[in-house]
């Protein structure tokens, strides 16, 4: 439990429980669940990966590498805007 100077109860973040890529349009966004120190018991809270990093840095080692955020997908198919994206027919389900 830590305690600011003004005698305030501070709460932190203690794990990340989980991870997910919330796509838009036109981006990919690294989000994290996270569970929080909280004066009312467990917290848990949806965070964007790159605001947690700047905050809290000591929730990532350094060797740890994240496919979300190094882009090391290896079931996506690249495509540009524009480019026709549509499910392909499976010729073996006809």
């Amino acid at each position: 439990m830590k305690i600011d100077d003004k005698l305030q109860f501070v709460e932190e973040p203690i794990e990340i429980m989980d991870q997910e890529v919330k796509v838009h349009k036109h981006s990919r966004i690294p989000i994290m669940r996270v569970r929080w120190n909280s004066r009312r018991g467990p917290e848990f809270t949806w965070e964007r990966e790159d605001q947690m990093k700047l905050k809290y840095p000591h929730l990532f080692p350094a060797d740890q590498t994240n496919p979300v955020t190094t882009g090391e997908f290896r079931d996506e198919i690249p495509f540009q805007v524009g480019d026709d994206v549509a499910p392909r027919e499976d010729p073996q389900s006809s």
